[in-house]
């Protein structure tokens, strides 16, 4: 385990932040509020493996903030050249420490400095072990756990987005000391707005009482058990905003297409004002690392109403009176959960994310507070 310096006047170490690819989503998103908050946007550099076609947000957030990632253009038939060509990127960007997240750039950052006195930081921000198998045939799930695995028993530095995720990884592989630096948000950046005005402007009733749920139209998000729930409640005057892309969205949307008050609007850029709109966020999700989702919702004052997976219990675990869990699958359960919370929102409190463990700050210190910790360590095994 590493031991975390509290010096804050330490020089921080260069680091690489090694990506797979900018594709739009939410480990991507964090690791960019990672490099922002960690005090690390004046001394790394990112790099991509391989392109992602039509999809710039992330890019484009990277630029604003100085920092022009670097593209390798990865080919599969150049594995060992390509190595090579990752680490004479950072070697010659003199970077001390390469960070990856997401298992193809966890791997190719294993092989290229495993012999090397470049320290590698792994982030974990999801289980694989069962995200894997709902997003891939099982042949190719296990093949992806397996090599999570055996990357992760060769590794020193592991950082888990969640205190649930350190202690799944650590329980999968004896011995691996796993570091938990909880998902943080920004409450600065989700705000509570005027929401009489914010619905006028989206023309939404202003006594309307609305449901919210936010992410990718995946089979983990469990989109149906959410619609199906909010069906059957039957409550008056009620809609169910649906947020975000996905696979899945436009056989959503098709087969809830006759159903008024659910409204799927697919990935939008006004989150804060939509969550600020909203009454009451559900999410019936089979997997996560730490939902960013949750906590912005929290942040914009939703009631929360989630499936009983241990990351959303630990959310709950954080924070006081925000919200209720339902066993996941059971949609009638999820459906009188949906009732209760409509006689909640009227006088449910205000709660901050501010100099909590989920305030975004806080998650940055930790992860600076990390970086120079190995940071010192590659400086002790050069010198010795």
């Amino acid at each position: 385990m590493i031991k975390v310096s509290n010096n804050k006047n330490e020089e921080m170490p260069k680091i690489a932040f090694v990506f797979a690819d900018l594709a739009y989503g939410g480990s991507n998103l964090q690791t960019v509020k990672i490099i922002q908050h960690s005090g690390a946007v004046n001394n790394c550099i990112v790099i991509t493996l391989v392109d992602v076609e039509n999809d710039t947000d992330i890019e484009d957030k990277l630029i604003e903030m100085g920092i022009r990632p670097i593209h390798l253009h990865f080919e599969k038939r150049k594995l060992f050249s390509e190595l090579a060509r990752l680490r004479h990127t950072v070697v010659k960007n003199q970077c001390q420490i390469v960070n990856s997240n997401g298992l193809r750039s966890d791997m190719a950052c294993h092989y290229a400095f495993q012999r090397t006195d470049i320290s590698h930081i792994i982030t974990l921000h999801n289980y694989l072990r069962e995200d894997a198998f709902l997003r891939m045939n099982r042949s190719k799930a296990m093949l992806a756990t397996i090599m999570q695995t055996h990357v992760l028993r060769r590794s020193k530095h592991v950082i888990a987005c969640s205190k649930t995720l350190q202690r799944q990884t650590e329980a999968d592989i004896k011995g691996l000391k796993v570091t938990a630096i909880q998902n943080g948000v920004d409450p600065e950046e989700y705000p509570i707005m005027d929401k009489e005005v914010l619905r006028k402007q989206y023309c939404y009733p202003e006594d309307a009482l609305i449901f919210i749920s936010t992410g990718s139209m995946t089979l983990r998000k469990r989109i149906p058990e959410t619609v199906d729930a909010f069906i059957r409640a039957d409550l008056s005057n009620a809609k169910l905003l649906m947020v975000g892309n996905g696979p899945y969205l436009e056989e959503y949307k098709e087969r809830y297409a006759q159903k008024k008050a659910v409204i799927f609007l697919g990935r939008r850029s006004d989150i804060k004002e939509l969550l600020n709109i909203s009454d009451v966020f559900v999410s019936s999700s089979e997997s996560e690392g730490l939902p960013l989702a949750v906590l912005e919702a929290v942040s914009t004052h939703n009631y929360l109403c989630m499936s009983d997976i241990p990351q959303h219990k630990e959310v709950l675990d954080e924070l006081e009176d925000v919200g209720e869990l339902y066993h996941m699958g059971k949609v009638d359960e999820l459906s009188e959960l949906l009732k209760r919370a409509s006689n909640k929102v009227k006088d449910f409190p205000q709660t901050s994310l501010k100099n909590t463990s989920l305030d975004i700050r806080i998650m940055g210190e930790k992860y600076r507070d990390y970086y120079c910790s190995v940071g010192n360590i590659s400086k002790k095994i050069k010198h010795t």
